[in-house]
């Protein structure tokens, strides 16, 4: 079957995590399980002028034997630890620092397998509501409605959906080749970020593969 459909979905059952990898240059590494491949660190939102990030762990979407996706979790590493302020953060903690939205971060979900749009869809809205900030997620939202339309197509193998969550509360969804869609919405970014990294996420071992290095690394100067 060409899109696997509703056994997936997508975003969180059956997670095997990868963690960061070794770099297969000074520019780029890879997630083993999928093959998938980006550059170790990259401009922001992918535009001229923009402030660098870091790719600072992966994970792999597995259900059963498929594999579905590669994930990459990119941050302002810099930025990061001026938050930290020199305190040894615990995996928690830095996934609240990561939620709270100061820093710029970006999720990217390299794809190697069709998915239907309707599971897409589904998927996020699932993972919106049970992360909505303070409860009361409401799908009619314009923001939200604005976000599971960006979010509302087929995708193929070998396409990304890119979310970019910037400091100032602001969405920008690239879905493959489709023009960026940008929302200005601090409580949906965090939405977002909690999709993966929140305290009810949808998969427990995507949170600890994205996570697995970066207290580490944010310790190091």
């Amino acid at each position: 079957m060409r899109q696997l459909g509703a056994l997936f979905c997508f975003l969180g059952l059956g997670v095997l995590g990868g963690g960061v990898v070794s770099p297969l240059s000074a520019q780029e590494i890879t997630e083993p399980a999928t093959g998938t491949k980006f550059p170790v660190q990259r401009p922001f939102l992918d535009e001229a002028g923009q402030p660098t990030v870091q790719c600072v762990g992966t994970a792999v979407r597995k259900r059963l034997v498929f594999k579905v996706y590669g994930m990459y979790l990119y941050v302002d590493l810099d930025g990061l630890r001026q938050r930290a302020a020199g305190t040894r953060l615990s995996t928690d903690d830095t996934a609240r620092l990561l939620i709270e939205g100061d820093v710029p971060r970006g999720f990217v979900l390299q794809f190697v397998r069709d998915v239907g749009k309707d599971n897409i869809v589904e998927a996020f809205r699932e993972g919106l509501q049970k992360n909505w900030p303070g409860g009361g997620f409401s799908e009619s939202a314009p923001s939200v409605q604005q976000f599971l339309n960006a979010v509302g197509h087929d995708i193929t193998k070998g396409q990304e959906i890119r979310l970019w969550l910037d400091a100032g509360g602001n969405v920008t969804v690239q879905f493959a080749q489709r023009p960026a869609v940008r929302i200005a919405d601090a409580t949906l970014a965090r939405a977002i970020a909690g999709i993966w990294l929140g305290t009810q996420p949808v998969s427990p071992d995507i949170r600890a593969s994205l996570l697995k290095d970066l207290p580490a690394r944010l310790a190091r100067p």
